[in-house]
């Protein structure tokens, strides 16, 4: 039976299921198959990957989780509790030397299926019922994976793939509904990032496929179906009036508390009830609150925005319904404040109204693209009583569509944003979430890697990214966080060093990070950044650097592998 501690750096969960005498190379752990697990449920999981020796440590996010690792090398179960909502368990893998990097694992409450090789054509195809959640891999070039399904007449089928944008499988994969003669009846490529999804209304009682298929993350000169070990995939198959699509806002803002921040969360789907009861998990160490729906297939990470006096607001009305809409745009709200919608319908332009002050100078942003969604936004912003565009943006950069521009405001009065897509895309998937502040100049701090190793008696250099925003123009310390173990802080420390305002160091900084002789250690640590405004370190102005492991992500708690290699 497995064994648990909490170590106390920063909220850790560790499962001691053994460790070896003597290791000679790095503990590596790549992906985990199947990649899906059910809820109330024990599976049995293989970690893909190298191990020198087995059975090694595991590090997750969560402790609700239970892990015993089996005799084969790779190979571990995994007991996950009765209730639990949808969501992942990120895991690590650590020996005495060495650690690897994090890996996620779905949780489902469907029933898992993994597929079965040949399913290629119409004969081979799997056979599922609904709700299932399938875990497959294109696993060789040329690779299709086949599954037959039953439906009757006017049936609402949902499927969605998991893949690229949180498995970072590096595929951009494809969905098709075919008839059982291979007539295509349906295909979508893109709904989430690179990550396909589709309703599928059956025309007649019948069989119809779900096929899978996929073409390189990065494009190539080769002309044919793409397939590798890493080419895993989660596949959801559910009834459209038991599945949310996704729900909004697509981040948190209004305070931290859980029964505020479950009002302000809706979920949109396709014949959904009016009232679907919600589930609001906690954060971890690594992910944001996670949105699910009780007795509904589909969740999604919300994250939490630093101002919490920021005002979350929700469109209310249906987008068919025009004049409550119009209604709903002129009622004037109070900066700060994000408004969540979507465009539903062809040649939407949704408007919001608000209050300005004089010679205050305002930033509004949308978040669309970033959390996958296919709009690409053109925002403007309009004087209410002249009608005259005070300022207006499409794209923030060449590889950022999704829309920001910074404005002052004259005189007081009500501005309108009006917030379309440049290219005329409309549906159900074009959701979008706006925020409009006032410009506070500020800071952020980023590194290019989640997990650092450090030799005892040798030194570690760290780069840390530094982005100066609203003329932001003071030096800042930049410096290894506190550990809360007084042992750790003597043995491995760094030397703070400064960003300035102007020159070589403004943009980037190199982090000199020591590990004594004695040094002995594997866990989380942070890097922090204060302003210095004259003699004085402001700590009101601070940030963390994080790593962006996924687009929801923004990991703060990196991890530190100390240990004397044998």
């Amino acid at each position: 039976m497995s064994r648990r501690s909490l170590l106390r750096l920063f909220p850790l969960f560790v499962l001691a299921i053994g460790l070896p005498s003597q290791i000679q190379a790095q503990v590596q752990l790549d992906r985990l198959f199947p990649c899906v697990v059910q809820s109330g449920k024990r599976s049995t999981i293989k970690a893909e990957g190298k191990f020198p020796a087995w059975p090694v440590s595991l590090v997750a996010d969560r402790e609700d989780l239970q892990w015993e690792a089996e005799d084969e090398a790779g190979s571990l179960a995994v007991t996950v509790p009765e209730g639990t909502p949808p969501g992942i368990v990120w895991l690590r893998m650590t020996d005495e030397t060495s650690s690897s990097d994090l890996v996620p694992l779905l949780i489902t409450t469907a029933p898992t299926l993994l597929e079965t090789e040949p399913n290629q054509t119409a004969g081979e195809a799997n056979p599922v019922t609904t709700p299932i959640a399938v875990c497959g891999k294109l696993g060789k070039s040329g690779d299709l994976d086949a599954y037959r399904l039953s439906a009757k007449s006017g049936e609402s089928i949902n499927v969605s793939l998991t893949a690229n944008r949180i498995l970072a499988s590096p595929m951009d994969a494809v969905l098709q509904i075919a008839d059982i003669r291979g007539n295509v009846l349906a295909q979508e490529d893109d709904t989430r990032g690179l990550d396909p999804s589709i309703r599928f209304v059956a025309p007649e009682d019948g069989e119809y496929l779900i096929r899978v298929f996929a073409f390189p993350e990065t494009p190539n000169s080769t002309i044919g179906y793409a397939g590798a070990a890493t080419f895993v995939y989660g596949l959801t198959i559910a009834r459209a009036e038991k599945f949310v699509e996704h729900f909004l806002p697509m981040e948190f803002t209004g305070g931290r508390e859980s029964d505020r921040l479950l009002g302000q969360t809706r979920a949109f789907g396709w014949q959904l009830p009016q009232e679907i009861p919600l589930t609001l998990t906690k954060a971890t160490p690594v992910s944001p609150r996670v949105a699910s729906g009780n007795g509904f297939f589909g969740w999604q990470w919300i994250p939490e925005i630093d101002d919490s006096e920021l005002e979350g607001i929700i469109e209310t009305s249906d987008s068919t319904d025009k004049t409550t809409a119009a209604e709903e745009s002129l009622k004037p709200h109070q900066v700060p404040f994000s408004f969540s919608g979507h465009l539903a319908t062809q040649k939407e332009v949704d408007s919001v109204t608000f209050e300005v002050q004089a010679g205050l100078k305002y930033r509004a942003s949308i978040n669309s693209k970033r959390f996958g969604y296919p709009i690409d936004t053109e925002l403007k912003i309009v004087d209410s009583n002249s009608g005259e565009i005070i300022a207006s943006n499409d794209d923030q950069s060449r590889n950022d569509y999704d829309s920001s521009l910074v404005f002052t405001a004259k005189e007081d009065g009500r501005f309108i944003a009006e917030i379309r897509d440049a290219v005329d895309g409309y549906g159900p998937h074009h959701a979008y979430t706006l925020k409009i502040q006032e410009v506070q100049p500020h800071f952020s701090l980023s590194v290019t890697a989640q997990s650092y190793k450090i030799e005892p008696s040798k030194t570690l250099e760290v780069t840390v990214n530094v982005s100066r925003q609203d003329g932001f123009n003071f030096p800042i310390e930049i410096s290894l966080a506190p550990f809360p173990d007084a042992d750790v802080n003597s043995s491995i420390t760094a030397q703070p060093v400064t960003s300035a305002e102007k020159g070589d160091t403004a943009k980037t900084v190199k982090l000199i990070v020591s590990a004594s002789d004695g040094a002995n250690f594997q866990g989380w640590f942070r890097i922090v950044g204060r302003s210095i405004e004259g003699d004085k370190t402001n700590s009101e102005t601070t940030s963390t650097a994080t790593y962006s492991l996924r687009p929801e992500i923004a990991l703060k708690n990196l991890w530190l592998n100390a240990k004397p290699s044998k």
